[in-house]
Parts: structure tokens; sequence; C-alpha cells
């Protein structure tokens, strides 16, 4: 795992080292084991190393082939990479000299062309030069797990594993995209395919970006699909095991430490039981002060039972609060806000102290089923008939001035709110309503004449409903489909390696391994989410044969949630009071100062629970602070 970056100059100016030096400077963070710079000419190449597999300088990138033909800058893991070696061997004699699993990259594109990219299976962010063709190849595996951002100015195109990195170049923009500032007011990101930043944009997921000196293009070579084909359950998981013990293993490829982050749900619980008693991988669990947050006594029963060691991490007690909270902003780069990021980060520190390897449960809930609103959507089709949208809007407006619970987790109040504004305001497609941060009446407030111009009444959730809609099948596979390539890759991902580098260590996902989002594509919608019975049916099943307490596979989804109303009016409470109201006009002039201000003391006054919409603001007003010390025209280029 590591940091990329690089500029290739379509007129053929020679690329400056200093602009790829800042660049991998701003990266460090994601690669304390090494640096490299390779330029030749108009292309330039930089990598900060995070070593993980063959700690030796063998593994030092940007790595060039032994023909000299193609250069790579890596970040990622390839878990079939000896596979991809002895086939490579065998048909066209390719030697290696290393165990890194980049080293295959190179030899892999030259036998193989593009196609090489949708062999790979893992994770990655790839920038390849190909001398020969003279192109630049930007790949990104199949759904987004590693992030790659680029950006064209002028006749450049340069690219880097975050948007800090880009924004090092004194000529990168720095221009508010209005369309995806409501969009991120409105869900907490902007989108897999868009940034806060006019003219910086995500490779996506499952693409290559092509560039020459004529010019560039996006190619899909992946995405996730739904086939549903395999309904009975005793089949599906005699399939499954085999499956699953073999991903994992490969995940647990490392020459350094490996950890598990273990709460006491499903997903993690299913791959420590999937651990097999491999020594030396510890697990750690994030803990909270108010109990109804709190599953760390839960996770610990579970690690005492597979024999794992266990180690709790308090995110919300006596520590930096606002501290964290601004390095989490810094990390996120503004493309995100999702509170998780918070506990996420606290967790992450912990765990580097012992491990620079970590394995999640990320996807799970995305490729099995484990969202209550998967079965929210399918009732809603029956009952939208019987249900006046009037008044729906009217008993959601009455809970949303009742304040929906207060500081609780997730109250019956907040969800009941929800699921009756998200039939009223998308009827034939709720979903992505059932998951805002701020809803109709808050961007009202917030929204200024700039705003309003500028969007021209667009529903800020338009590209995520587009992929429920655009999507097959059923229902169900619609939403999940669009969760797995829009929000998926949009929010939690995002999320998790931002967090996860942060503090220079590796996030790997088995749900996400290509193998086994293919496996739940087969799955029918009734083994998913039936509409009787828990959600998460499948992996239910699969980890009741794990030999953990019964209660490990009955127990109820209760999600990473943080104390979001509560921290928000106590330890950050002084950053808000000076972010959200002495200095409210900081994302002037799309947003409203007064607006900012009214939701901020509502909520300090007790009068109403903010706390989402809150949160968003107060990153995005962080980053922005953040910006504008380090620049003079953040705001006054906005447009």
């Amino acid at each position: 795992m590591c940091g990329v970056a690089g500029i290739f100059n379509l007129d053929g100016r020679p690329v400056s080292r200093p602009s790829i030096e800042r660049m991998t400077d701003a990266l460090a963070h994601r690669g304390p084991d090494g640096a490299g710079i390779w330029i030749d000419g108009a292309i330039g190449l930089g990598h900060r190393r995070l070593a993980i597999r063959d700690l030796s300088e063998r593994g030092r990138q940007p790595m060039t082939d032994r023909t000299g033909r193609i250069t790579v800058t890596y970040n990622g893991e390839i878990y079939n990479d000896r596979a991809l070696r002895q086939r490579l061997a065998g048909e066209a004699g390719e030697p290696f000299r290393s165990s890194c699993d980049s080293e295959v990259i190179g030899p892999a594109y030259r036998h193989w062309g593009r196609a090489a990219f949708d062999r790979f299976r893992g994770m990655f962010a790839i920038g390849l030069w190909d001398a020969e063709r003279g192109e630049l190849v930007l790949a990104r595996d199949p759904v987004g797990i590693k992030p790659l951002y680029f950006a064209e100015v002028g006749r450049s195109i340069r690219f880097a594993s975050e948007v800090k990195a880009l924004l090092e170049l004194p000529d990168q923009p720095f221009r508010l995209e209005a369309q995806a500032l409501q969009t991120y007011l409105a869900q907490g990101y902007p989108g897999p395919e868009r940034t806060l930043l006019s003219g910086i944009r995500p490779v996506p997921p499952g693409c290559m970006l092509v560039a020459s000196r004529h010019g560039w293009r996006v190619e899909r070579y992946w995405q996730p699909r739904r086939t549903g084909d395999l309904t009975d359950l005793d089949e599906a998981l005699e399939g499954f095991a085999g499956l699953w013990q073999s991903v994992v293993r490969d995940h647990l490829v490392s020459d350094v430490p490996v950890g598990l982050l273990l709460s006491a749900g499903i997903d993690s619980s299913l791959i420590a039981a999937g651990l097999c008693g491999r020594d030396g991988v510890s697990a750690f669990t994030a803990s909270f002060a108010r109990e109804e947050f709190d599953e760390a006594p839960q996770a610990q029963a579970i690690a005492e039972r597979l024999n794992v060691p266990h180690r709790t991490v308090a995110v919300d007690g006596e520590g930096d609060v606002a501290g964290r909270f601004l390095s989490v902003v810094h990390h996120y780069d503004g493309q995100c806000a999702d509170s998780s990021g918070f506990a996420f980060h606290a967790v992450c520190e912990a765990a580097g102290r012992h491990a620079k390897v970590v394995l999640t449960g990320d996807g799970a809930d995305e490729f099995f089923g484990g969202y209550e609103t998967y079965r929210a959507s399918r009732l809603a089709g029956g009952l939208r008939p019987i249900l006046p949208p009037g008044l729906l809007r009217l008993g959601a407006g009455m809970l949303a001035r009742a304040g929906r619970g207060g500081e609780r987790r997730v109250s019956a109040g907040e969800k009941l709110f929800r699921w009756m504004s998200g039939i009223a305001a998308a009827p034939d497609c709720p979903h992505p309503q059932w998951r805002r941060y701020a809803f109709p009446h808050h961007l009202d407030l917030l929204a200024a004449d700039a705003l309003r111009d500028a969007v021209g009444g667009a529903d800020p959730l338009s590209d995520y409903a587009g992929a429920v809609r655009g999507a097959p099948g059923g229902v169900v596979d619609r939403c999940l489909l669009a969760d797995q390539r829009y929000y998926l890759p949009g929010d939690l991902l995002v999320k998790s390696d931002a967090m996860s580098m942060a503090h220079g260590i590796e996030i790997r996902v088995p749900f996400l391994d290509r193998r086994i989002m293919e496996f739940a594509g087969r799955l029918s919608a009734d083994l998913l989410t039936p509409l009787r019975g828990p959600d998460k049916r499948f992996l239910r099943a699969a980890l009741a044969r794990e030999g953990l307490p019964s209660w490990v596979a009955t127990k109820r989804k209760s999600g990473f949630n943080v104390p979001v109303a509560y921290l928000l009016r106590t330890g950050l409470r002084p950053l808000g009071q000076n972010l959200l109201d002495r200095n409210a006009d900081l994302a002037a002039p799309f947003l409203r100062p007064d607006g900012v201000r009214r939701l901020w003391r509502e909520h300090q006054e007790r009068k109403a629970n903010h706390g989402y919409v809150l949160w968003t603001l107060l990153t995005l007003a962080a980053w922005l602070s953040r910006e504008s010390a380090k620049t003079d025209h953040v705001r006054s280029r906005a447009s």
C-alpha cells in the first residue's frame, strides 16, 4: 500500500522534478518506508512506499520492467501474483527477481495489454507508462478500493492517490463545483465520479484512463452484476465455505504483522473465524463511553472464543476530540463527511502500533444485503399506492420539528422520519433518500442565490437515484447494484482508505475480493434480504456454522456509529462556534451564513437535532479553512 503521483505533458514539455517531489511529499503518510521519482521527458512518475511484501530495495518504485518499455507506480495488493508469475514464466519466459506483487504488472501488461487489469485479483491504483506506445494508463481496481484522482490542466494530465497532492501544483485551480457541493451536503460525499473541486475527478472504479499526445479516454473493464441464479441455501453455503477460506488465506499474505478490525457484527466475526488459528493476528475494537454505541464487550467475547488476541480502543473519551476531527478532515480532502471516519481514525491509529496490514468487513453489507433499506424498498413498492404523499410529507415534517430522538443512536422516530420522507420525496426510488444527511428543509435554509442559480433546481441525489433506476433486475437487485457501484466507492471506501493511510497501514477487504463479489452476485434476493426474518440471511447462516455462540449470528445489525449530536455539543463545540457561528461565511457565496448559524444555534440550544448536517458542514468548513490558510484564492475563485 502506497501513494502514487505523476504528470504527463501531452504537448511534450519536460516534467519538472520539483513538481513530482511536491506531490509525493504530500503523500508521505501513505508511504513512510521509501520514496522514488522517475522522469523521462514529458512523463514523470512518483511513489511513496509502504513496504508490505519483499521489504528489500527490489520492491522500490517507480519500477521499470526488464525491457525498459513499461514503468509503473502502483498502490495496492495483487493476491494472485504467484499464479500470474507462473503463467508469465511459462508462456513468455519472463524472469522475476523479487517476491513483490508489483513486479508482475509490467510483464503482464506487455503480454496481455490492457486486458491484464482484468486478470488482476486484488485492489490497485496503477499509473503505467508505455514508452513504445507513448501512452499513460491509469487503472483502478474493480470496485474502487484504492483511490486514484486525475486532473487536466491545459495540455497536462496529472494524477495522484489523494486530492491534496494535486493541489500542491501551483497551477491547479481550486474551484468549488456547485452541483457536487449540493450533493455533498445532501448525502455526505460528492459521488464516486466527482470531487468537490471543478476539474479534479476520480478514475471510476473498474476503469482505465488512457492518455496520449492525442488526448485521453476512459474505458471500463468490469463492474458488479447480479444474476440471482443461486436460490438454494445449502448449495450456496457449500460453495461459499471453501471459497471463503481461500480468500481469507490470500488476504493474510504479508511480510509484516497483520491485524483485524473486529466489531461484534457478522462480517468481521466471519473473517475472524476464517483466520484458522493464524498466529500473530491481533484484533482491535472501537470502544465508546456511551454504552449504546459500545460493542467492545461482545467483540471481546468473540475474540476469546476464537483465541484471537484482542485490544479495545477508546474513541470518544477524554482525548483531543477537536484535534482528531481536524486530522480526519485533513485526510478526507473534502471528499467525504462520513462521521464513522472519526472512530475509524482512532482504531487505525491504535492498530498501526501493532500491525501494518489490517483486515476489515467492508463491503459485506452492500453485497450480502446488510441494510434495512433493502427490505424497506421492497415494502415501499407495495405500500406506495395506499400512502398519500401529502400525508407522508406532513408526518415527516412533524417528526423533523420534534427532533427525532435527541442523541440516541438511531431512534425509532429517526427511522420513521426517514422512511416517510423518502417515500414522499421519491415514490418510485426512495432508497437514496433514506441515506440523506441534509434534507430539503436544510438545503432551503442553507442555499444562497449563487448555489441555486448554479444548480438550477437539480436534484442533489439524481446520480444516486440514477444508479438505482439504471440497474437491471428487481428492486433489491437495483438497490444492491446502486450501493455497489455508487455508495460503496463514493463513501465507505473513501473513508477506509483515508483513515487507514493517515496512519500508514494497509486495509484489506476480503468481502471485496472479486471472487466473493461475483459469488454474491449469484445469490437470489431471498437469500440476502428476505421479506421476513433478519437481513443478511446468507452470511448469518454461514457464520452459524463456525461454532460461535448463537447470539453472534442472530443479533441485530448496529452499524459503526459515533455519537454525532453529543460530540457537536461537547468536544467539538469550540471548533463549531468558530467555524459555524463566528466565521460562518467560509462557504460563501454558495451557502448563507445566517442559515449555517441558525442550524448550529438550534442544535446547541437543543431545539432540534441537526447532528448529521452539522457534521457535514463542520467538515466542509474545517477543510476550507485549512485550504484558505494555504492559499488566498480558495473563496475568491469559487465558481
